[in-house]
C-alpha cells in the first residue's frame, strides 16, 4: 500500500502510477514510478489495477504538455492532479473519458479542459471530483446516461467555454454539486436536472435544491450576490502577524498574443515593491507605472514568512496589484492568497417593525467564537444612526457604512454578545421617545489568526405582543471568518449587505 497527501489529507492506494506529459516515457525508460514516469494516462491506465491511483506530475507549460484522455475507463481507479500545473484533455475541442463503464472513478485536484466529459458512460458508473476545475466548450457531463447520484462534485469550480462565448453553458446534465461554484451565461441542466447543495451559480446561492433547465442570473465580476449584498474586491492582510503562505497568478483567455502579466506589493504608504531573492525591493515610491510592472513585476508569489512580512510592513496593511497588457472581456485572472481577512461588517438593509408591541424583551445572538475570534454589535431605530449601551446610557456611534473603516470602528466601539444579551426592556425603551416603532441590529466579526473562528449565525428579537411573547428573526445570515476563509451565507430570504475585501 502507498500513501499520498493532498491538502493535508492522506489517501492510501495499493499502488500509485506516475505520469509526466513532458518528461515521461511509455516504453523505453518509463516504469510508472515517480522517478521514471510514463508519458500518457492511457499507459498508466493500461497497467493499473482496480483501486490504484494515477498521479499527474507538474509540467513546465500545462497548455503545451497536456494529458490526453481519449480512452474509456473500465477499472475503479483514482486520478490525482497537480493544481495549475497539469491539464486533462488533449485540446479544447476533444472529449475525454467517453463511454467509460467503471463502477467508481475519483478525481482529486484535477483541471479538465476540452469539449465535454464522460459522454455515453454506463448508467452504473459513479464519478466523483474533489477540488477540481472544469473548463469545457459545451460542458456536458455524462450525457445521456447521467443521474444525480452518479456524478458528484465537491468543492469544485466550473467554468464554461472559452472564446466569444466565455462561460457558455456551465453544466448541461445530471450532476450533484456540493460547496461548489458554477459560472455560466447560458442555460444550465440542458439535458437533465442538477442538484445544488451549498453551491453558487453566478453568485446565486442554493442551499439544497434540484434545478431543471434554467438560465442563471448574469455573472457579475464584482461578485454581487442575489441583490442582497454589496461585495467589494481587493486584498489586505489586516494584521502584522499574518503571512502570505502561498499564491499563484495565472491568466487564460483571448488576450494579446504575447501578454504581460505581473503584480507588485504596495505597503501602507502606497509605495510599490517586488519580492526578490528573499527581500522586498522598492520599485516606486508611489503608484507603479506600466513600465514598473513590465520591468519589475512578479509572475508568481513565492512563499513569504510571517516574520518577513512583519519586518517589511509592521502595520500589516498591504495590497497586491496586478497588470495585464492583454486584458479583455474574455480573460480569466485568478489570484490565490492564504491569509486572515480583516474585520467584516454586516448592515441590515431594512429595520424590523415592532410597531404595536408592548415590550421588547431582549435580543438573542447565536454565534460561535474560538481563540481570537471576536464580534461586536450595535442597534438602531431607523437603520441609519447606530447606538451602543455603555452600562448607563446609549452612546451614539452615528452612521455606519459597508466599508473597512466602519468595520474597524464597530469592532472598537460596539457591544459584546454578553452586553447585548443583558439589555433589559427598561434600557431598550430609552431608544424611543414614545412607543417602539422599529429596530435593527448590525454586527462585525474578526479573527486574527489562521484556524481561529468568528461566526454569527443569526439575531433573534423577543417581543411581547397582545400579551404573548413572540420571537422575530432579524434575518438569518451566517457571517463567518475561519482561518483564511470568509463566508457570508443567507440561511433564509433576508436583506443584508456585507463588506468583503479579500480576494483569496
Amino acid at each position: 500500500m502507498t500513501d499520498i497527501t493532498i491538502n493535508s489529507t492522506t489517501l492510501t492506494f495499493p499502488k500509485i502510477w506516475y505520469c509526466n506529459a513532458e518528461t515521461g516515457d511509455d516504453f523505453d525508460t518509463g516504469d510508472g514510478s515517480a522517478s521514471a514516469p510514463f508519458k500518457t494516462l492511457a499507459r498508466c491506465n493500461e497497467l493499473a489495477s482496480a483501486g490504484d491511483a494515477i498521479k499527474l506530475q507538474a509540467v513546465s507549460d500545462p497548455e503545451t504538455y497536456r494529458y490526453p484522455a481519449n480512452f474509456k475507463l473500465e477499472k475503479n481507479i483514482s486520478f490525482i492532479g497537480e493544481e495549475n500545473k497539469a491539464i486533462i484533455g488533449a485540446n479544447d475541442s476533444e472529449s475525454f473519458f467517453s463511454s467509460s463503464n467503471a463502477g467508481l472513478i475519483r478525481f482529486y485536484q484535477c483541471t479538465f479542459k476540452g469539449k465535454e466529459g464522460f459522454r455515453s458512460c454506463s448508467q452504473d458508473s459513479v464519478i466523483e471530483c474533489y477540488a477540481c476545475v472544469t473548463d469545457l466548450n459545451i460542458s456536458a457531463w455524462g450525457y445521456p446516461y447521467g443521474a444525480l447520484d452518479n456524478l458528484r462534485f465537491f468543492n469544485c469550480l466550473v467554468l464554461g467555454a472559452k472564446g466569444e462565448n466565455a462561460y457558455e453553458n456551465g453544466v448541461r446534465d445530471h450532476a450533484t454539486f456540493y460547496d461548489s461554484v458554477i459560472l455560466a451565461t447560458q442555460g444550465l441542466a440542458g439535458y437533465g436536472d442538477i442538484r445544488l447543495v451549498r453551491s453558487w451559480v453566478n453568485g446565486q446561492f442554493f442551499t439544497d435544491s434540484v434545478e431543471g433547465a434554467f438560465t442563471p442570473m448574469t455573472f457579475d465580476e464584482n461578485y454581487s450576490i442575489n441583490g442582497d449584498y454589496t461585495l467589494t474586491s481587493g486584498f489586505s492582510s489586516g494584521h502584522s502577524d499574518v503571512g502570505v503562505y502561498s499564491g499563484d497568478f495565472s491568466w487564460d483567455g483571448n488576450g494579446a498574443s504575447n501578454p504581460v502579466m505581473s503584480f507588485l506589493f504596495r505597503n501602507a504608504s502606497g509605495a510599490a515593491f517586488k519580492y526578490d531573492a528573499g527581500s522586498f525591493v522598492q520599485v516606486n515610491a508611489s503608484e507603479p507605472t506600466e513600465t514598473d510592472f513590465i520591468t519589475h513585476g512578479m509572475n508568481s508569489i513565492p512563499d513569504i514568512s510571517i516574520s518577513e512580512l512583519a519586518a517589511w510592513e509592521p502595520s500589516g496593511q498591504f495590497a497586491l496589484e496586478y497588470y495585464d497588457s492583454g486584458a479583455d472581456s474574455n480573460s480569466v485572472k485568478q489570484l490565490r492568497i492564504t491569509s486572515v481577512p480583516k474585520a467584516r461588517i454586516a448592515l441590515p438593509k431594512n429595520t424590523i417593525s415592532v410597531s404595536g408591541v408592548s415590550e421588547l424583551n431582549g435580543i438573542n445572538i447565536v454565534q460561535n467564537l474560538a481563540a481570537t475570534g471576536a464580534s461586536r454589535f450595535v442597534v438602531s431605530v431607523d437603520g441609519s444612526s447606530w447606538k451602543a449601551w455603555n452600562g448607563s446610557s446609549w452612546v451614539d456611534l452615528n452612521a455606519l457604512a459597508v466599508d473597512q473603516n466602519s468595520a474597524d470602528y464597530l469592532m472598537a466601539n460596539g457591544m459584546t454578545e454578553a452586553q447585548v444579551a443583558a439589555l433589559s426592556w427598561t434600557e431598550l425603551q430609552q431608544l424611543y421617545t414614545g412607543n417602539p416603532t422599529a429596530i435593527a441590529v448590525a454586527y462585525a466579526v474578526e479573527a486574527k489568526a489562521i484556524n481561529d473562528t468568528a461566526e454569527i449565525d443569526h439575531v433573534e428579537l423577543t417581543v411581547t405582543h397582545s400579551g404573548q411573547k413572540w420571537v422575530r428573526d432579524h434575518g438569518q445570515i451566517e457571517l463567518e471568518i475561519t482561518g483564511s476563509h470568509f463566508t457570508a451565507t443567507p440561511a433564509i430570504n433576508c436583506t443584508y449587505k456585507v463588506n468583503y475585501q479579500d480576494a483569496i
